[in-house]
């Protein structure tokens, strides 16, 4: 179980540095407020999910340094690549982990809170890209996310 915590935990440092990475270097400055709630809701999840972790007792070794390299790598392969097919894009690579993270919220013996905000959060991101897909800003989705999980005690 906290093997997948753990994985859910890198991917948020992966994605704090990849969405940050578009926050500051993507030419169409339109969508910064989407990139920075991205970032907040990485943020939000990585904070609760780190918290548990030390709950646990658990040694966790991670290289942050190296996990965060990855993020801005691969951002830098998309920063070029024009607004809608970015979306398009991310919504094709974001969409199987929200399958995989309500997946393992299902099958959850133990720590199902956890999981279903793990799970929450890449629901929230991948609405938010869809919406704004359609030209509807999907702030929203990120923004109630950050509301609903913000003052969580875990």
């Amino acid at each position: 179980m906290n093997d997948h915590i753990l994985k859910a935990y890198k991917g948020e440092i992966y994605g704090i540095a990849f969405f940050e990475h578009f926050s500051h270097h993507y030419s169409d400055k339109n969508h910064e407020q989407l990139w920075n709630a991205l970032v907040e809701v990485e943020k939000l999840t990585a904070k609760l999910l780190l918290k548990y972790l030390r709950q646990s007792k658990e040694q966790i070794q991670y290289d942050s340094n190296e996990i965060k390299q990855n993020g801005i790598r691969d951002a830098e392969k998309w920063i070029n690549i024009p607004w809608l097919e970015l979306i398009s894009t991310l919504i094709v690579w974001v969409k199987p982990y929200e399958e995989k993270y309500i997946s393992w919220a299902t099958k959850a013996n133990n720590g199902l809170a956890i999981f279903n905000i793990i799970a929450d959060h890449e629901t929230a991101i991948l609405l938010s890209l869809k919406n704004e897909e359609h030209g509807v800003s999907g702030i929203s989705y990120l923004t109630s996310y950050i509301e609903l999980y913000s003052n969580i005690k875990i």
